[in-house]
């Protein structure tokens, strides 16, 4: 399957109204917004045909392991602060130029799983050092993601919360100028070129994505969060 990436995905295409505070509709994420300083207006829940898209990449990139029933809400990541504004035009400026330099930006929707705490570290600060970094990975030092058909992979870094609520995070990454690393290069921490942007594990068909810990500002952008438990104990509208 041809991985598509939705040019429009940060389009404005959500109804400003359905943003509902109430931890029941949220998946807990105005809790969290509220204790840890996260403008709510920057978080809203996807809805209409942006929300069918990131839920069908979501369910057929975990290959039958959740359900529909399992996605408790699917939120949308908008930038409104002079910093994370500033972050989107780094990544937007990035990508000008690795289309300049190489004639493709190879730009892929990629998934990020981990515990709420650091996806909403991540909403604050914009990937970095200190949040999302994987070191002495697979591939050596890095942020790791799945591609948009393997969401599977990415979920063993997602912890739930208290009440069995996971959340994986829809970024674009811009892969740029791929390196393939093996397996197992685990005391990398650079490419082995500065021409190089992101590496992987192989060069078809790759089950991971990793941005070196140097391009974390420029080739990563979040887009949206995907809230889902693995359980049937939490239903829409309530935890049960």
């Amino acid at each position: 399957m041809t991985e598509r990436v939705n040019p429009n995905i940060h389009e404005k295409i959500y109804d400003e109204k359905s943003y509902d505070p109430w931890i029941e509709r949220d998946g807990g994420m105005r809790a969290l917004m509220d204790s840890m300083a996260v403008d709510p207006t920057e978080i809203q829940l996807l809805e209409g045909y942006g929300r069918e898209e990131v839920m069908h990449m979501f369910l057929s990139g975990m290959q039958n392991t959740v359900s529909l029933n399992n996605i408790f809400a699917i939120h949308h990541i908008i930038p409104k602060s002079v910093a994370k504004i500033g972050r989107l035009q780094i990544f937007t400026q990035k990508a000008a130029t690795t289309l300049a330099r190489y004639g493709t930006i190879n730009m892929r929707n990629g998934w990020f799983g981990a515990s709420y705490e650091v996806i909403t570290d991540i909403l604050l600060n914009g990937f970095n050092a200190t949040n999302g970094l994987s070191i002495r990975g697979p591939l050596g030092t890095g942020v790791y993601l799945s591609p948009q058909n393997l969401a599977c992979n990415s979920t063993q870094s997602c912890y739930p919360n208290p009440n069995g609520l996971k959340y994986m995070m829809l970024c674009r990454v811009i892969l740029g100028n791929v390196e393939v690393v093996p397996v197992g290069s685990y005391e990398r921490f650079l490419p082995s070129n500065i021409e190089f942007d992101c590496a992987v594990n192989h060069p078809t068909f790759p089950s991971m994505y990793m941005v070196w810990s140097c391009n974390l500002l420029t080739n990563i952008h979040p887009d949206c969060i995907v809230v889902y438990t693995e359980t049937p104990t939490i239903t829409r509208g309530g935890i049960g």
